[in-house]
């Protein structure tokens, strides 16, 4: 599963079948973790400080989610991250999704 992103800015070849996260779509993971600080009663401010640190870490222009959520778990120490991200994504209409 992965967020998918096909908006300005979207380099990604098109020949290539994966989804990816897009390092430039950064308002949507930033929306993303707005909702997870809620469910992990984090401060949104300490989630912000923990997704810049997670995105300058990676570097590249896409990620994808499996990625992202490994790299955000190890900052975070929570186990409980993946499940609440896919829960918010549902709820989270800005957000695209796709199987």
């Amino acid at each position: 599963m992965y967020l998918n992103y096909s908006g300005p800015g979207h380099k990604h070849p098109k020949q290539c079948k994966k989804r990816h996260i897009f390092y430039n779509d950064y308002d949507r993971l930033k929306h993303i973790c707005n909702y997870i600080s809620v469910r992990q009663g984090e401060t949104i401010k300490k989630f912000q400080e923990d997704l810049d640190a997670v995105m300058s870490d990676i570097g590249e222009m896409h990620i994808t989610l499996e990625n992202f959520l490994s790299k955000l778990r190890s900052l975070q120490g929570a186990r409980s991250i993946d499940e609440d991200v896919r829960d918010v994504i549902g709820t989270a209409s800005t957000i695209e999704m796709k199987d």
